[in-house]
């Protein structure tokens, strides 16, 4: 039994190890990348508490999540201690790494589970959106989805839900990734499941529609331009430069 317990706390010490190794590397990695491009345009604004929280009609009101969530930086920061930019972005990208590779370890194991968190948070394609602080909100949109899928198969559909709708307003490139993944349930004949899972980006793109009728000055991300032909030519357009972008290099 003793021989047990020293195997255990052994086992235990050196998983504490590795995680403060993890953590010192995150804050290597985030240490002094401060802020860059839009940061500044948006800090320039100053604008007062009641502008900061008064979105009607501006573009934050397709993503209000994301906005409160992280943009309150710009309001309490300024250009000063950008220090705590690094820290915010550096606790983001640890939680989204747990939240990621929850959902691997649904289909890897362990090692590969972690291997794969870690290769689907830095991808080099997307490295701005990890050191950017205005972009934070790109990874931890599909983190939150992809942690709602382990929730939804483990058949905590309520607390899923919830977190579907809250990860579908920080940013408005969930819906891609909300449909994608509801389809392995689908694929599993999970009907009931994927259809909820599939909810919250229905609702979000009949938002998107109602915000930008309301407001016709907000940025509309859908041209009034599209037919069949237009959309066909610009889908192949995208799966080419994926194509370059990926194998190109």
């Amino acid at each position: 039994m003793l021989s047990n317990f020293s195997k255990n706390m052994k086992y235990l010490l050196l998983n504490w190890y590795f995680y403060i190794f993890l953590i010192l590397i995150f804050l290597y990695l985030f240490w002094n990348t401060g802020i860059h491009s839009d940061d500044y345009v948006e800090i320039i604004k100053n604008k007062t508490l009641s502008e900061f929280f008064d979105i009607r009609g501006r573009h934050e009101l397709l993503y209000p999540g994301g906005y409160y969530l992280f943009w309150w930086a710009y309001y309490v920061l300024g250009f000063e201690n950008q220090i705590l930019y690094d820290l915010i972005k550096c606790l983001t990208h640890l939680v989204s790494l747990y939240l990621i590779y929850l959902f691997a370890r649904d289909y890897l194991n362990k090692n590969r589970a972690f291997l794969a968190s870690i290769f689907f948070l830095f991808y080099p394609i997307h490295d701005s959106a990890n050191y950017m602080y205005m972009t934070i909100p790109y990874i931890l949109t599909p983190s939150l989805i992809l942690y709602s899928h382990h929730l939804f198969r483990l058949n905590n559909l309520a607390t899923g839900f919830v977190i579907l709708i809250f990860a579908s307003l920080l940013n408005y490139s969930s819906p891609a990734y909300i449909m994608g993944l509801s389809a392995i349930f689908f694929i599993e004949k999970k009907y009931k499941k994927g259809i909820i899972f599939f909810l919250p980006s229905i609702l979000y793109v009949a938002y998107f529609f109602i915000v930008t009728t309301l407001y016709n000055k907000l940025q509309n991300r859908v041209s009034h331009d599209l037919d069949i032909a237009f959309f066909i030519k610009n889908l192949l357009i995208q799966i080419f430069s994926l194509i370059d972008t990926l194998i190109g290099p």
